[in-house]
């Protein structure tokens, strides 16, 4: 059976990120491992500008539905910034915790890979989460997060 091209995608994500964790616990040094803990962020960063976002909200969806545009991929939000109202795309948990849990054994590689997806977001609900002091950290949840926040979320089907 072929498998889908995300599995392929995550798959090869995953092989790196793990390889990169090798690495990180071969080495006592500070800065070896700031490094590799960059790399991997980096890495699922990358990941995610390929992939379509997992939800949207509620006001960014009814601006998206207003100007008849779509997000399959992080370089649509800048194209189409200038044409609406600016969007971002908001990664629901945070990438530095979501490594930090993956290097302290957490979180396996698989998980890690399934935890990083992203949300559609307006700016201005994005600067709640920032003013909220949501941005980085999300302990209790992202979706109680945003609700905190008053950003009404819902699966994104382009």
């Amino acid at each position: 059976m072929k498998k889908s091209i995300y599995t392929k995608n995550a798959l090869a994500y995953e092989i790196v990120i793990e390889e990169l964790k090798t690495i990180f616990k071969k080495y006592d040094d500070d800065l070896i491992k700031k490094i590799i803990e960059n790399s991997i962020i980096q890495t699922l960063r990358k990941k995610s500008e390929y992939e379509v976002p997992k939800y949207i909200s509620v006001l960014a969806h009814d601006s998206l539905a207003a100007s008849k545009y779509q997000i399959s991929r992080h370089g649509h939000v800048h194209e189409i910034n200038n044409l609406i109202e600016p969007i971002i795309l908001d990664h629901c948990n945070p990438i530095t915790d979501l490594v930090r849990k993956y290097l302290n054994n957490t979180l396996d590689s698989k998980q890690l890979i399934e935890q990083n997806f992203t949300a559609v977001l307006l700016r201005t609900e994005d600067k709640k989460l920032s003013k909220n002091k949501y941005k980085s950290k999300r302990s209790m949840g992202w979706e109680k997060a945003y609700e905190d926040c008053g950003i009404k979320i819902k699966p994104y089907n382009h």
